[in-house]
């Protein structure tokens, strides 16, 4: 009984070691799957970046596919860079602070021909997923306050391009960046 005890006691370190080890790789394949199964369109992730003790997330080269019809544009939507950081002593109190929340090279790709979108089956899908199981507006229980704030140091989001493909043309719009320092703090997370 010892023996086996000891052996998986074993087991659970190794397994928890590569899982450490393997994280960055998990959590790409993790995040390519659930964004495919949620669009319904192929989802690719270059890379993940975990940092466990340091508090950080980053990932880069999201690329979410244009449904089928849309051959003719690269992709839906193209990110270079998504990253984040928080401040692993606020975890536990009421305010989880989040050092930085920052998204860069984006590249958004609106496609309308006057009867069929890009955007629509991929939307579809979103509101598919997001309305199973949920209760209707009326039955939501009411606020009991008890969430946590959320306090983020400095949002930043930079060069983002958004082109619109209509029957009236093609116009694309480069978004200035943005950045908001000190945000948040008030408003509850549930």
């Amino acid at each position: 009984m010892k023996k086996v005890l000891i052996t998986l006691i074993v087991l659970a370190l190794l397994a928890a070691i590569a899982a450490f080890i393997f994280i960055d790789g998990l959590l790409a394949t993790g995040v390519e799957r659930g964004a495919t199964f949620a669009m319904g369109v192929e989802t690719t992730l270059d890379s993940a970046d975990v940092s466990l003790f340091g508090g950080s997330l980053a990932l880069h080269g999201l690329n979410v596919a244009n449904p089928p019809g849309f051959d003719d544009s690269p992709h839906f939507f193209h990110m270079e860079l998504a990253s984040t950081g928080v401040n692993l002593g606020s975890l536990s109190s009421d305010t989880v602070e989040i050092t930085h929340l920052e998204i860069g090279g984006v590249d958004l790709q609106l496609i309308n021909d006057g009867s069929v979108s890009n955007y629509g089956p991929i939307m579809e899908n979103l509101q598919r997923l997001g309305s199973g199981g949920s209760a209707p507006a009326g039955d939501a229980p009411a606020p009991d306050g008890g969430g946590k704030k959320v306090k983020v140091d400095r949002i930043t989001i930079r060069d983002v391009k958004v082109t619109a493909d209509t029957p009236l043309g093609k116009k694309t719009v480069d978004v200035p960046p943005i950045e908001m320092t000190d945000v948040g703090g008030g408003g509850e997370v549930d």
